[in-house]
């Protein structure tokens, strides 16, 4: 069974510069919604991103505890995505078994 939806997902990204934050917003968008959907996702679009918190957190770091101080930025966003996706249902599949039962000669002719 094949199903088009729209999912509202909330992600918080962190990372060194803003591009590293927005990309593992990004990168954590499909195992969320694998969480959700036991299925195959087939596609995923976003159409709508919101931003719901964005914070700069500054700190200074020092060698030895006193030499050479730099200032370093972690950056945190939350953002509201809204997102199309497209997933195949896999658990309506009817699977028929086969069973095949070879004899104790066949066994041995097809080891390798």
């Amino acid at each position: 069974m094949f199903i088009v939806h729209e999912e509202v997902l909330q992600i918080e990204g962190t990372g060194e510069t803003e591009k590293e934050s927005f990309q593992d917003i990004f990168s954590r968008i499909k195992p969320e919604l694998e969480k959700k959907y036991p299925g195959i996702l087939l596609q995923i679009e976003p159409k709508k991103m919101d931003i719901k918190d964005a914070v700069i957190s500054v700190h200074t770091e020092r060698f030895l505890g006193m030499l050479f101080p730099r200032k370093r930025k972690l950056y945190k966003i939350t953002a509201e995505i809204t997102v199309k996706l497209s997933v195949f249902l896999t658990d309506t599949i009817k699977y028929r078994h086969e069973e095949e039962k070879l004899s104790v000669v066949q066994h041995i002719l097809e080891m390798r």
